[in-house]
């Protein structure tokens, strides 16, 4: 198994191709658990579809997987707010320790279908350590439409943000 690289597929699929204690760190933005329900009033607009098909949240067998192959138990799990019990009362059953990171954006496109959207979203900050859990900070971005196009994604999340992540969960030469 090489380091340093970045696998594409399904996440399921490429975990259990992982040995077990055999990743560091987990950053993942999983379907968030919406509650997205289709209007009968003409078209759906392409960001309704896209928070329609992300709707369903993340399957228990997933976390399975995470908690079987990361070592260090050091995980950031981007969610809805609607999330985040379901999510803490898994990895606490599970003896790991959890800390929310909220992330706020200023510029949210203030309606979706008739209904608001959030300002925030979530990180959960998990690890089998307690002193490995980042406390007392938050994330304060604009939500960055340029990137969103580009990659077509309808909730991209800021480089920025996973470098901060990363860098504060690390330590000195964990990278090379």
């Amino acid at each position: 198994m090489k380091t340093n690289k970045i696998f594409y597929g399904d996440c399921l699929q490429m975990f259990k191709m992982l040995p077990d204690d055999s990743v560091d760190v987990i950053v993942t933005d999983p379907p968030y658990l919406l509650n997205v329900t289709r209007r009968n009033h003409g078209n759906l607009t392409k960001y309704q579809t896209d928070l329609e098909s992300m709707s369903n949240g993340i399957t228990t067998g997933v976390l399975d997987e995470m908690n079987r192959v990361c070592k260090t138990g050091k995980m950031f799990i981007f969610c809805s707010k609607d999330q985040l019990p379901i999510l803490g009362n898994y990895f606490i059953g599970k003896g790991f320790y959890c800390m929310p990171i909220p992330w706020h954006k200023r510029n949210v496109p203030p309606l979706c279908g008739n209904t608001y959207l959030s300002d925030t979203e979530h990180i959960l900050c998990v690890s089998k350590k307690i002193e490995d859990i980042i406390e007392a900070i938050f994330y304060l971005t604009s939500a960055n439409l340029k990137d969103k196009e580009l990659w077509g994604h309808p909730t991209i999340k800021p480089q920025s943000i996973i470098e901060d992540l990363i860098t504060r969960i690390s330590k000195p030469g964990d990278w090379f």
